[in-house]
């Protein structure tokens, strides 16, 4: 009896204010007409396809929520989210501007489509278990065959991921079922998830593809012009910003180490125990010419961090995984399959010269036979040997 009478009691003394906006104006100047101390709650609607405007930094308060309901939200220098506040944007609205919108533990409710101009500034931290990279104009193709489409201009989706995994901090980047395609490198920090949809292979359904179509004329060497000469040296470094589709934890610049004159990468965060993932996707490699040298295609992952590959097909790249050299526990490949055309036959999947562990099963490699070279130091917690090897 008397939890039920504390429940009603607090739900008696709740109070909540509405705002209802239906023209063009400034957000500060309705937000300074209403006070609302009083008030436990502030519900904020948009309304009547408006533009309203935030040409000043405003901070919300707690509890806040701000309904994009028809219209659209045009920030021009800040606005912050309170603790337990929510954005809520309705299908065919957006939030425009060149300034920032930023998280205070608030949470994002919004259709599956573009709600963020390219300009708009997505910071701080948010509640979402899931972003997906629509929200910031991703465009999934509905292709019946994982090819590049042709007689159409294809929209890059690159920037778009990365943003994505930029506002979930660490939680999941879901892509769902469809084509995407990349024209430059993604920088993912630690502890973020990439996730897509698995296909349904026997009724002929893909899941979800990410196409790399990067410029590859645009890579450059990562040597001075001391090194260019030295074949082998560039073949054993070859690490070129731009030569990898995703870069986790990585950080680039010349390092303290033997070879001053590399623009190696090393890791942003180091000795970090939180695991990157990236799982459920296909993978294709579409950049470089089929007849350039098999040291000169790029390669897939460079990683500074604990990551987890689960349930990847990696097609036509050189190097499916490389981690930097530093010592990195919790590396997890499981479920994998590689597919190499047969002129990268000399190519190792894997580079795992770096101390740590390493786990490693049930990973299938289709033309040809798949190494994974490791050095001194390097612990195999699942030999590699016992892994699902196929050649053909």
């Amino acid at each position: 009896m008397n939890t039920q009478r504390t429940a009603k009691a607090e739900t008696s003394d709740k109070k909540i204010k509405r705002i209802m906006i239906s023209e063009n104006c400034n957000l500060s100047s309705k937000l300074s007409e209403i006070r609302h101390q009083d008030s436990t709650e502030l519900i904020v609607s948009i309304v009547n396809n408006v533009t309203v405007m935030v040409d000043k930094g405003i901070v919300l308060d707690d509890y806040t929520h701000l309904l994009i309901k028809a219209g659209k939200l045009n920030i021009d220098v800040s606005l912050t989210l309170g603790k337990h506040s929510e954005l809520i944007i309705s299908p065919g609205c957006i939030v425009i501007g060149t300034g920032n919108i930023v998280g205070n533990f608030s949470h994002l409710s919004a259709p599956i489509e573009k709600v963020f101009e390219e300009s708009v500034n997505v910071t701080g931290f948010w509640t979402n278990d899931r972003v997906y990279p629509q929200w910031f104009g991703a465009e999934a193709y509905d292709c019946e065959t994982p090819e590049l489409p042709t007689g159409q201009e294809l929209s890059d989706s690159s920037e778009a991921i990365e943003r994505a995994a930029k506002m979930t901090c660490c939680g999941e980047v879901f892509l769902p079922r469809g084509v995407y395609f990349l024209d430059k490198p993604i920088n993912l920090s630690c502890g973020v998830t990439i996730a897509g949809e698995t296909g349904i292979y026997k009724d002929d359904v893909n899941g979800t593809i990410l196409i790399a179509k990067m410029d590859y004329d645009a890579i450059q060497w990562s040597t001075s012009s001391d090194n260019k000469n030295q074949e082998e040296e560039i073949k054993e470094e070859d690490m070129r910003y731009g030569n990898y589709l995703f870069h986790i934890n990585i950080k680039w610049g010349k390092q303290p180490k033997e070879r001053k004159d590399w623009n190696s990468p090393t890791w942003e965060l180091g000795f970090t125990q939180m695991c990157t993932t990236i799982k459920n996707l296909r993978i294709i490699n579409r950049t470089a010419p089929q007849d350039e040298p098999i040291d000169r295609l790029p390669a897939c992952v460079l990683t500074g961090a604990p990551s987890a590959f689960d349930n990847v097909i990696f097609n036509d790249f050189c190097q499916a995984v490389r981690y930097v050299d530093e010592y990195i526990d919790n590396k997890r490949v499981t479920n994998c399959t590689f597919y190499c055309r047969h002129y990268m036959w000399e190519i190792c999947n894997f580079s795992l010269s770096t101390s740590g562990s390493l786990a490693m099963e049930c990973c299938l490699s289709i033309m040809p036979f798949t190494k994974a070279s490791t050095t001194k130091g390097c612990v195999l917690t699942t030999a590699v040997e016992q892994a699902s090897i196929q050649t053909f």
